[in-house]
């Protein structure tokens, strides 16, 4: 015999925040679950060598997990956990030929997000964009970090945030 358990919201005693709510057709929400969305608005960020790349703007931060002061997410519990950046690169002249950007994990590089390589003194900028799914534990941090070449190279802000920005989220 099959049995059925007719709830809504699930709540942890003692609590007032639903951490799971189930709507009249089965759709299953988790209001607390950490995700964010930061973005480059101003300025545009010049680059010498690899650097970490700073997103000043918070679109949404649930659970407070993103601080804009250092441009970093820490993870607020162990889980695995998907994360994607979109940066623009740009240099003058169509000198750029290498660009690269990085996650960084507790201030080491954890994964290449996006490497081109392309013909001399071709381009002048481009949108590049990558994402990873990873394991973290509850505190870990996690960084952007960019490098690349070209005459006055740097990564490009936006006002309306559509050109650089980075974002993330508890998977499970």
């Amino acid at each position: 015999m099959a049995s059925i358990l007719n709830v809504d919201k699930i709540r942890a005693t003692g609590s007032t925040t639903d951490g799971l709510t189930i709507d009249s057709s089965g759709r299953v929400l988790t209001p607390g679950r950490p995700a964010f969305r930061a973005e480059k608005r101003t300025p545009n960020q010049t680059m010498s060598g690899a650097a970490k790349i700073t997103f000043e703007h918070e679109v949404f931060d649930i659970g407070g997990v993103y601080d804009t002061s250092n441009s970093r997410f820490t993870a607020p519990v162990a889980g695995i956990y998907f994360f994607q950046a979109t940066l623009r690169f740009v240099a003058d002249n169509q000198t750029m030929d290498y660009a690269k950007h990085m996650l960084y994990k507790n201030g080491s590089n954890a994964s290449d997000l996006f490497q081109m390589n392309i013909r001399a003194d071709y381009m002048q900028n481009s949108h590049l964009n990558g994402s990873v799914l990873i394991q973290l534990s509850a505190s870990d941090y996690i960084e952007i970090y960019a490098e690349m070449s070209g005459n006055n190279p740097s990564v490009h802000a936006n006002a309306s945030g559509i050109r650089t920005f980075f974002t993330g989220c508890l998977v499970g």
